[in-house]
């Protein structure tokens, strides 16, 4: 490599050299070809960069691909019938496994558009119910079998990730391929690599970035070959957006023939998003289920028609049959719209509020027919027999609600109580649900009608985008007789912003890597010079102007050449990046300001300068490197390099409470109840209390708190800290979630939720420890406590708790039913669970087992790759 400098670039000093001396001004200037730095201290820098040509990355050369591509099409046979190019299995399984007898016209349309054929990006946007992730799943399936590539799934909840595990699993089964989890603390980065079988990645939003960016290390990047993102409009949100544009853009960039299909129901911009992904768009109307919406008004009820110029068409008035006493309680005749449907159909009820669903369940118990207890009674008995069973606690709110057919769905509960409401719902025995907004987007749940309690989400009015994912859930097809409909109650006020409502267009979906000082784009050049995959300034830009961020910078007067340049700037500031020399250390960090030479420049301010051209290999330092590694920005990987250096210097081993404080997550929005945490604290032993002073908790600052004494923010963030710490250590010690809820007085949700923060904060970083030998010590240490944070359940449940529709309780409920292990799982029937698991369906009972079946293929499939690894070094000597 050929460097053309002026003076001396930057070099790590040597042991036993001084630091320059001088207080020579500094500047930084840029000139037509180059980049020129001058560096003594960083007041006044100002940078300016240069273009050259550049040698063609090969990664980007699309012709490298063409061969791969052509040799792994297989020949299809003339006159061989197909199902969309996939062999005709597939067309019976479609109907075995999902009744799908044949597909709707746009479906077909779609998947004959030449963007198909030619392997483009392309969009697909329709309502919701319409039948999208069917056409998702042929693409998906003809990527693993007739071009031979793996697959990434992008989907935004931990909970649709495995709903979606579980209902492809049996395809995988019957057509030879693996299905592979990256949600929360599951996912192996890099994905192992294959013997022969196909993967499909099914990933939340930030763990496919962990993907991409594991995969484009490793060099392997081009292994797969078609990436599929739903709800792709959650590209306009804050933080996950910003991971799934530098997710696109990055696959982009390194352009491996990757193609990228995305689909939602939900985006305004259409435009701006095709063309940040280079793609054809698909658009369409199509519902197989008519959708009649209604606003309800006092006592009125209209017709909503956005084709008429009254928009709201008066349809009925509500013929209330309630008492005064119930008029009272219920003004709104919630009560008598839900009886006009159930108990033999669905409703699900919209709430602005965890507590005011749970307050919605309460009032229907009220108001509601005293004939409802008596439907399906035999099966809510049961259902509540099965919670009481397997729960130590049943929520007093659910035991008041379930006998009538009611039950609230929201963060607070449990995964395993949200599985239990969820698939009695599917079956009828429950027929109403109250729910937040999130439930739009997460686990499918339709519904014969849908209730908007209020147009507020939280205390804003709701938006055309979230109104449509919600009323979308009505009538959907298979799941709902008839029709579906949906209401939304609206006070006299708020009637005109519903006309507006109707009238505006679907949200945008903006960028926000220019948010919070340009963090996103910094995270991206930070994590693409790691990588290795654009280490110039001159491929920076070129990366940069891939983004999202660049088809908007117009509308943010952002101007993304200039805003590259500041970001580097930045880095040099904090010696997180340098130009790579050949005698430049890989294992110190630049101090810029200390490591020139003092050779004066010939100039009348005698300034110094560094010439740096767009061709220079640019470098970060190892705790950047660890902070991409840990996917973390580089703030919170200098503030966590910090802690860990303390930590070194008095960790306390003599139990687990100082290692579950490490990896506690640093930001929880929890309220402190200073009794519980004085409480809680003088039960601790004397070895914890000697580790609680360690990290600065003492039994003054104790007192303080219970006594209400104000502290700064960053004494107040450590208390925080330890009071989740003490959490975490309950559920460690195999305590009962339900108890630890009420002794802390949190909702057992947000209890269930820490162990997979915890689990998560730990792998990120024990990842990060890896990266830097001088924590070698703590990256062994942290990783032992990573598998247990994982589960938190005794040894024997944690192989039936790798399965991805099982939860604590439901493991319990295999294990005592005999079924211990994958292996035993496997070999059963369908038939067998049910029978022996209660309050299981045959659904349920054959997901599980096709999932039991893919993991021991898997293992197979490892073990196959170990051995044939060792038959190469033994037979090939």
């Amino acid at each position: 490599m050929e460097f053309d400098f002026k003076h001396p670039l930057p070099i790590a000093p040597q042991r036993g050299t001084e630091p320059d001396g001088g207080n020579a001004s500094k500047k930084i200037k840029f000139e037509e070809d180059s980049l020129n730095i001058n560096i003594e201290d960083f007041a006044d820098v100002d940078f300016s960069f240069c273009d050259e040509d550049v040698k063609e990355n090969p990664l980007q050369n699309e012709s490298n691909m063409k061969l791969l591509l052509d040799d792994t099409f297989p020949a299809v046979e003339e006159g061989e019938e197909t199902f969309f190019g996939l062999p005709i299995k597939v067309k019976g399984l479609m109907r075995e496994i999902k009744g799908i007898e044949e597909l709707y016209d746009w479906q077909i349309e779609c998947l004959k558009l030449p963007a198909i054929e030619q392997r483009e990006n392309l969009i697909y946007t329709l309502p919701t119910s319409s039948g999208k992730t069917l056409v998702a799943e042929i693409l998906i399936l003809k990527e693993l079998l007739c071009h031979q590539r793996n697959v990434l799934f992008i989907l935004p909840y931990v909970a649709v990730v495995k709903e979606k595990i579980s209902a492809l699993a049996p395809f995988a089964v019957e057509l030879g391929f693996l299905v592979e989890e990256y949600a929360g603390r599951n996912g192996e980065c890099p994905p192992r690599q294959r013997r022969k079988k196909k993967s499909i990645y099914i990933a939340t939003i930030e763990k496919s970035l962990c993907v991409i960016n594991s995969l484009i290390e490793a060099g392997r990047l081009r292994e797969i070959g078609l990436v599929v993102i739903d709800e792709l409009h959650l590209i306009g949100e804050r933080d996950r957006g910003t991971c799934l544009e530098m997710a696109i853009t990055k696959i982009k960039f390194v352009n491996s023939n990757i193609q990228i299909v995305g689909m939602t129901a939900t985006i305004g911009n259409i435009d701006e998003i095709e063309k940040f992904m280079e793609a054809t768009t698909f658009a369409g109307n199509f519902r197989p289920v008519k959708l009649t919406e209604y606003i309800k008004c006092e006592s009125d009820i209209y017709r909503v028609d956005p084709s008429n110029s009254e928009m709201f068409i008066p349809e009925r008035i509500v013929e209330s049959k309630y008492d005064a006493d119930k008029l009272k309680i219920d003004p709104d005749h919630l009560g008598e719209l839900v009886m006009e449907i159930a108990p033999h159909d669905g409703v699900l009820i919209f709430c602005a509020t965890r507590q005011n669903c749970e307050n919605v369940a309460g009032l229907l118990t009220t108001v509601l027919h005293q004939d409802f207890p008596k439907h399906k009674q035999p099966e809510k008995r049961n259902l509540l027999e099965n919670m009481r069973k397997y729960f130590e606690f049943i929520c007093p709110v659910l035991r008041k609600t379930i006998p009538y057919g009611i039950a609230y769905h929201h963060s607070g509960l449990v995964a395993e109580e949200r599985r239990f409401l969820e698939e009695a719902f599917l079956n009828g025995t429950l027929c109403v649900i109250c729910c937040t907004s999130t439930l739009a987007v997460g686990v499918n749940l339709p519904a014969k009608r849908v209730i908007l309690r209020s147009p507020y989400i939280g205390r804003e009015f709701v938006t055309m985008s979230r109104y449509k994912q919600m009323v979308g859930r009505a009538g959907r097809v298979g799941m709902s007789s008839g029709e579906g409909d949906s209401i939304i109650i609206l006070k006299s006020k708020d009637k005109s912003l519903a006309h507006d409502l109707f009238h505006s267009p679907m949200d945008t979906a903006k960028s926000s890597m220019h948010t919070c000082d340009f963090r996103g784009l910094s995270n991206l050049i930070l994590s693409a010079i790691s990588l290795g995959m654009a280490t110039t300034y001159k491929k920076l830009q070129n990366l940069a102007s891939m983004t999202l961020l660049a088809v908007q910078a117009e509308e943010f007067s952002v101007n993304v050449r200039k805003e590259v340049e500041k970001i580097i700037k930045n880095f040099y500031r904090q010696n997180a990046l340098w130009i790579k020399c050949e005698n430049l250390p890989l294992d110190c960090t630049v101090n810029l300001e200390s490591t020139l030479r003092s050779t004066p420049e010939p100039s009348v301010s005698h300034k110094r300068q560094i010439v740096i051209k767009s061709t220079s290999e640019l470098e970060i330092s190892n705790v950047g490197k660890a902070s991409v590694a840990a996917c973390i920005d580089l703030e919170a990987a200098e503030k966590l390099h910090g802690e860990l250096k303390k930590v070194q210097m008095g960790l306390v081993l003599v139990d687990y409470l100082h290692l579950l404080y490490i990896v506690t997550p640093v930001s929880q929005d929890i309220k402190i109840d200073p009794i519980i945490f004085c409480d809680e604290f003088l039960k601790l032993s004397p070895e914890q209390v000697h580790t609680s002073h360690m990290i600065g908790i003492t039994e003054g600052l104790v007192m303080g708190i219970r006594c209400g004494k104000k502290y700064n923010d960053e004494k107040m963030a450590t208390i925080k800290r330890f009071y989740v710490t003490m959490i975490i250590q309950a559920l460690w010690n195999l305590e009962d979630t339900y108890r630890v809820a009420l002794r802390f007085k949190v909702n057992r949700g947000f209890v269930q939720s820490l162990m997979g923060q915890a689990a998560s904060n730990a792998g990120c970083i024990v990842r990060f420890c890896e990266q830097l030998s001088e924590f070698w010590a703590l990256a062994s240490i942290l990783s032992v406590i990573v598998e247990k944070l994982r589960h938190c359940c005794s040894p024997e449940l944690i192989p039936l708790m790798e399965l991805p529709s099982v939860q604590l309780v439901r493991a319990k409920q295999l294990y005592a039913g005999g079924f211990k292990t994958l292996e035993l799982i496997a070999q059963a029937k369908p038939k067998d669970l049910v029978d022996n698991i209660h309050h299981m369906s045959f659904k349920a009972a054959r997901e599980i087992i096709s999932a039991a079946t893919v993991m021991l293929l898997e293992k197979y499939d490892n073990l196959q790759h170990d051995l044939d690894g060792l038959k190469t070094v033994l037979y090939d000597r």
